[in-house]
């Protein structure tokens, strides 16, 4: 019966990760959170902006990274920062917290990325990406496949879509056939 339990843990089933849309290092991000922020931020940029669940669980994983990286640039992000974005628009209900941190995610990551040099902005997301690995990041399928790691012009940090192919990895491997007309039943006659 121990086996259970330990196999259950190791598979990534364990108590941390019930109920979360991600696991990073020994912070949970929980679902509900997701829907929250994804709900605030859809109500300030609106339905057309491209905010999807996977692009708001992004940026909360990313955001303390990316907030302290950009205090270390001393181009520091607060929290009254991100609150002044919901101000613009006055129909916009109060932001949850997360949507207020994926709007400090937002304005950190702008912050490190003006004024520099693409290298210095990729050296930067190199040190993040190196820090995400080391803490460890689990996501959950539903949101996507993993975090790609892989820096460049393109890519920054951003959770892979989901494996579209995964029912045809799971149909059984043809079998041999029969030699032509074994098992073969004859037609009924029809009445």
């Amino acid at each position: 019966m121990a086996t259970v339990g330990t196999l259950l843990l190791t598979t990534g089933c364990g108590s941390a990760e019930a109920g979360a849309a991600a696991v990073v290092g020994d912070r949970r991000i929980s679902v509900a959170t997701v829907q929250s922020g994804y709900d605030s931020i859809l109500a300030l940029a609106g339905p057309d902006a491209g905010f999807t669940q996977s692009v708001i669980l992004n940026y909360l994983i990313l955001e303390p990274y990316l907030t302290r990286a950009a205090g270390a640039l001393g181009r520091g992000v607060s929290t009254h920062d991100a609150e002044l974005q919901f101000q613009i628009d006055s129909s916009v209900p109060t932001p949850s917290a997360a949507a207020l941190k994926v709007m400090r995610a937002l304005a950190a990551n702008q912050a490190i990325r003006d004024g520099r040099t693409q290298q210095q902005y990729n050296d930067t997301y190199q040190s993040i990406s190196d820090q995400l690995k080391a803490d460890g990041v689990h996501i959950n399928p539903r949101y996507g496949a993993g975090l790609d790691y892989r820096i460049g012009t393109d890519t920054t940090l951003t959770i892979l879509p989901e494996k579209q192919d995964w029912i045809a990895s799971q149909t059984p491997a043809p079998t041999a056939t029969a030699p032509s007309g074994a098992g073969e039943v004859e037609p009924s006659p029809t009445p």
